[in-house]
Parts: structure tokens; sequence; C-alpha cells
């Protein structure tokens, strides 16, 4: 059980970018009551909206997703490592509610940024 004092927030923790494996993202759009038709493709797995035949060609990606989403908050708490994409190792901090912060990243490794952990300087 989450302390509701607490935003828990999924970012990743590697090099290479932040990513859902393809059961991870299946995960997610069943619980968020999400029809998905998925095609493989060179790049990976595109999530359509609607059939492939459709001409109105609009996806769900995964870094689209908002990390503070209790639903990606649990997809990733269930599935553990499962959770991952190809790069990724997906964490879970949590953030005092109300507290401003940022996803900042190097080379696809994500870290949280608030106000109380970034070295401030006054002028």
């Amino acid at each position: 059980m989450t302390d509701k004092k607490y935003t828990e927030i999924v970012y990743n923790n590697n090099y290479g970018g932040f990513g859902l494996s393809d059961e991870a993202m299946m995960l997610y759009c069943k619980l968020k009551n999400i029809t998905v038709y998925p095609e493989k493709n060179i790049f990976g797995t595109t999530y359509w909206l609607s059939p492939p035949d459709n001409e109105q060609k609009e996806a769900i990606y995964d870094t689209d997703i908002d990390r503070a989403d209790p639903i990606l908050v649990k997809v990733v708490k269930e599935l553990k490592q499962k959770a991952n994409g190809e790069y990724a190792s997906l964490k879970i901090d949590k953030v005092l509610k109300g507290t401003l912060y940022r996803i900042t990243q190097y080379d696809g490794s994500e870290s949280i940024e608030t106000i109380d952990n970034i070295g401030w300087i006054v002028a």
C-alpha cells in the first residue's frame, strides 16, 4: 500500500531509454480499457487505436504515458523486470504530493529532480 502523501513516478534507471515491454503495454492498455491493435515492425511494436486497415492511423506510445499514472505504476510493480522495454530498467520513486518535479535524462538514463535535490544557487 502506498502512502497517500506521495506520488509514485516511473523512470528508467539505465542507459538506452525509457520503454515498456509488449507485455507491459498490453497490460497497461487492458487496465485502462484501451483497445489496441498491436502491429510488429522493424522498430518494435506499434499499438494502433483502430484496426490496421482503418485510414485513420492513431497509436498509443509508451513514451506518451504519464509517468505518475497509477496504472503505469501498478503495471511496473506487478510485472517487475518483465515490464522493461528493450533498453530499460524501470524503477519507481516517490515524491511528496504537490512537489514540482521533472524527469531528466542523460543517454537515456533518467533521474527525478525536485527543488530539494538540485543544487540551486541563488544570485
